[in-house]
């Protein structure tokens, strides 16, 4: 399946849950930073950059460091190639910050 069809049912889902959480798009141009994420949403207070790849693709150099860039600031960076591989990694993502909220 295309990059763009992935990214179009994850968003699809992300639209369709409501106040708690916000996402936007990210549009590449040559005046953007190189490597964002393809979708970055705040899901109930948590940041997470979601980088969409089809089946044979590979993140860039300027990719990877985005991610570690994320998540030494303390966000979420999914690297997805499938909508099946999203709603497993929000279905754990989903469980965690449950246990969390319910153990604080």
């Amino acid at each position: 399946m295309k990059e763009k069809a992935i990214e179009n049912q994850i968003k699809k889902c992300l639209s369709s849950m409501g106040k708690n959480v916000w996402y936007f798009k990210h549009a590449a141009s040559p005046a953007m930073k190189k490597g964002i994420p393809d979708i970055i949403a705040c899901i109930k207070g948590h940041f997470i950059g979601i980088e969409v790849k089809q089946a044979n693709g590979r993140q860039s150099e300027e990719q990877k460091v985005c991610e570690q860039n994320i998540l030494s600031a303390g966000g979420e960076y999914w690297l997805v190639f499938s909508y099946a591989e999203f709603v497993d990694k929000f279905n754990i993502f989903a469980r965690r910050i449950k246990n969390e909220r319910s153990s604080s």
